[in-house]
């Protein structure tokens, strides 16, 4: 199994899954999508030269200017476009392993309350006054989920979240027999959190930040 962790929205991390993808020839991939996300990637980004406009909240606005200080960025992730112009030009089947927007708001109910969310607004206002200050964009996009996510509620919701992902990918192991050559493509900042809940196929999975600077292998290598 191959657990790649691009940061979102970082351009040259594109190539990087796709070359990674490439050397690892899945026979499925999951991303760290819902399934009307994947969806809309499909209709909207999955013919060349598609470029619809994006609307961008006020934090993943601030999310991506901080970003940007490590290299080009772009909406929607160029990792997960990689992963969906991979899985069509090798005819092989990609789904999200997020819930779906009802699952999710589910969850969100269940598990967020309103001192919750009162404390991940202000902590969107502080990321946007002085977001992450880090060497590299894995710690910036680690930093800024943790700052967010600080609090009781988000820490139980992006728990309950790592439960359905793994749930999923059993799933598909499942129904190949165990065979299955696997590929996952999530966020840096989710791979902690899913690497602890696949258990015993941690020792299969190549986890992610995918490796920078001159001389790096390339993932799945």
């Amino acid at each position: 199994m191959l657990l790649l962790g691009p940061v979102r929205g970082l351009v040259d991390d594109g190539a990087k899954v796709r070359t990674a993808l490439e050397r690892f020839s899945p026979g499925w991939i999951g991303l760290g999508l819902g399934k009307e996300e994947v969806e809309s990637l499909e209709r909207y980004f999955g013919v060349p030269g598609a470029e619809p406009l994006v609307p961008l909240s006020p934090s993943e606005v601030g999310y991506a200017r901080g970003l940007a200080r490590f290299g080009p960025v772009r909406v929607p992730s160029p990792a997960f476009l990689a992963a969906l112009a991979y899985a069509r030009s090798h005819q092989v089947p990609l789904e999200g392993l997020d819930a779906d927007e009802g699952e999710y708001a589910d969850l969100f109910v269940e598990h967020i309350g309103y001192w919750d969310l009162l404390r991940r607004n202000r902590a969107e206002r502080a990321l946007a006054r002085s977001p992450p200050e880090t060497d590299v964009a894995e710690g910036y996009a680690t930093e800024w989920e943790d700052r967010l996510s600080s609090n009781a509620g988000s820490r139980r919701l992006e728990a309950a979240r790592s439960g359905q992902w793994s749930a999923r990918v059993e799933e598909a192991r499942r129904a190949h027999g165990g065979s299955l050559r696997i590929a996952l493509v999530v966020d840096v900042e989710k791979v902690d959190g899913l690497t602890r809940r696949l258990g015993p196929l941690v020792e299969e999975t190549e986890a992610g930040p995918l490796p920078r600077g001159p001389g790096a292998p390339p993932p799945g290598s």
